[in-house]
């Protein structure tokens, strides 16, 4: 096995052990990091950016629960 399949295996198992977590942010932060060991930077960066709309979407609704 080369290095950079092992590498991929081993991010892709990383990654199913953070997917059980079943925490959605850290689960897009798994697969961008696959993406990015696969060179897929284009997908990477798609992906980031759903992240950060996840993650602002995420802190306006705890902000406006805070003000009820």
């Amino acid at each position: 096995m080369t290095k950079e399949i092992r590498a991929s295996k081993r991010c892709k198992d990383h990654a199913l052990r953070l997917r059980n977590k079943d925490t959605f942010g850290t689960d897009i932060l798994s697969e961008i990091f696959v993406e990015l060991l696969k060179n897929s930077l284009l997908t990477a960066e798609k992906m980031l950016v759903r992240y950060f709309d996840y993650m602002l979407i995420r802190i306006v609704a705890m902000m406006r629960s805070k003000e009820i």
